[in-house]
């Protein structure tokens, strides 16, 4: 099952590639930051699924209102960076990680990433090096994650061969298939899953984010084939 959270042109555009099964209109309000609060009544609206996809990661924050919803014991960030950040105000996409830390029922946070974690929101987390002198440790990081994982993946840990995004216009970031080897590891850990990270973007063909999240979604899970219209 695969559930669209609507929240811009991106999403929007995704329509007329994938079949989902559910598609939830979100319209937030352009502000800096949110409270606990309004998380809180965003989470009221976010159905309860398994799979969801929403645009653009201004607004990675919309996790953390999933997880609120679907209350899962382990999270997994697959992020170029650890959204910890502890001098935003509020509960934005740069600071939202520090808050998943205050939910009763996650047990444990880990990180995959480039940019250091600032805060120890996250219980273990490992770097992956520009030059990948480091592969192999991160593969027996994956292997020893727990199982019943959230996995929330921003693709701007990609290339901008791969994705349209603002801030991923980097050489030392994932080739797709880079990626798709951390998700085969980890294919049978999954229990919930989101990804974003993607935008709608001029100077940028729209084709790569369709590529992209099909690769994605057929890694995951099976039955994501099947809603892709090809």
């Amino acid at each position: 099952m695969v559930a669209l959270i609507n929240i811009d042109k991106a999403t929007e555009e995704l329509k007329k590639y994938f079949n989902f099964d559910k598609i939830v209109d979100l319209k937030l309000p352009s502000k800096p930051y949110y409270t606990e609060n309004e998380i809180l009544e965003i989470s009221k609206i976010i159905p309860e699924d398994n799979f969801y996809i929403y645009g653009s990661d201004k607004k990675h924050f919309i996790t953390l209102a999933i997880l609120i919803k679907i209350k899962p014991k382990y999270y997994l960030h697959i992020d170029q960076h650890p959204d910890d950040y502890s001098l935003m105000k509020g509960i934005n996409t740069g600071s939202f990680a520090r808050f998943i830390k205050k939910l009763a029922n996650v047990k444990e946070m880990f990180y995959v990433g480039f940019l250091k974690p600032e805060t120890n929101s996250f219980d273990k987390y490992i770097l992956i090096r520009k030059d990948r002198s480091n592969w192999g440790n991160v593969i027996n990081f994956l292997k020893e994650l727990p199982n019943e994982l959230y996995v929330s993946i921003d693709l701007d840990i990609l290339k901008r061969d791969f994705v349209c995004n603002r801030y991923n216009n980097y050489a030392f970031l994932l080739d797709l298939n880079e990626l798709l080897i951390i998700l085969r590891e980890i294919k049978g850990k999954i229990a919930f899953i989101d990804i974003t990270g993607f935008e709608y973007l001029r100077s940028c063909d729209f084709k790569k984010n369709i590529y992209t999240l099909k690769e994605v979604m057929r890694i995951c899970t099976a039955e994501n084939d099947e809603a892709s219209r090809g």
